[in-house]
């Protein structure tokens, strides 16, 4: 039984994977040499990884680590970094580099030790205000516009984004959704339920057009340190005819 789950605030995610699957890539199995605790970076992104210690992220690492006797030790932290820490990690100038042994939601490039199997992708939706265009008919459109997205995200550098533009990023959704009504960007790339969701809260729904999961994305992965400690994190549980993990260079 698949599960289909879209993240309705920051880095929201479409995620489509079978629990029987996704537990058998990261399921840990007791060894005498297992570390006993993990820390995981994530901002706090709705449906996942609330502070309330509920998401389908928390399920997961308490299905797989906490069943193994190992302790999550969860920091709420931008995301943007946690993707420098690990990156700072793998040049040896951040003496914090070594706070956190693993994070969700990174596509691979960042450094750090990935499992083989990614755990779910991206489906980008473009909004833009009513009357600026007649339809959604492509890419192409956002050619030499201004785009803004969430700091951090990075789709320019991973793939989504394959045209020039003119970069506007925001810290919160919530203003990038007023910079699009406010004629301050043209264009403005998230998720659908977290747009529909922030610009009804914004009264700014009859102002808003989408179009829903138009950009696919690249394949994201939980990222793990890479050190002797955390090398060993996503090898457990993970089936002989998958591989095991691949260092990201």
């Amino acid at each position: 039984m698949s599960v289909i789950c879209i993240l309705g605030s920051a880095m929201k995610k479409l995620f489509v994977m079978s629990w029987a699957l996704l537990l058998s890539l990261l399921s840990v199995g007791v060894t005498a040499s297992q570390p006993d605790s993990v820390r995981i970076c994530t901002p706090e992104w709705e449906f996942y990884t609330q502070k309330d210690g509920t998401g389908l992220y928390h399920e997961l690492w308490a299905a797989v680590f906490k069943s193994a006797g190992i302790n999550v030790d969860v920091k709420y932290v931008p995301f943007k970094r946690c993707v420098k820490s690990f990156s700072n990690s793998k040049k040896k100038t951040n003496t914090k580099a070594n706070d956190y042994d693993a994070y969700a939601g990174g596509y691979g490039k960042e450094g750090g030790i990935i499992p083989y199997w990614h755990i779910g992708v991206d489906l980008i939706t473009v909004a833009y205000k009513k009357g600026e265009i007649e339809k959604w008919t492509g890419e192409a459109l956002l050619n030499g516009q201004r785009v803004g997205w969430e700091r951090g995200f990075e789709y320019d550098k991973y793939g989504v984004v394959n045209v020039k533009i003119q970069l506007k990023e925001f810290s919160k959704l919530k203003s990038g959704i007023q910079m699009l009504a406010s004629d301050r960007i043209d264009f403005l790339l998230d998720y659908s339920t977290a747009i529909g969701k922030t610009a009804s809260e914004l009264g700014l729904s009859e102002q808003i057009e989408m179009a829903p999961d138009v950009l696919p994305g690249p394949k994201y992965y939980m990222i793990f340190s890479d050190t002797e400690k955390d090398g060993r994190l996503p090898k457990y549980g993970m089936p002989e005819w998958h591989g095991s993990v691949k260092l990201v260079s």
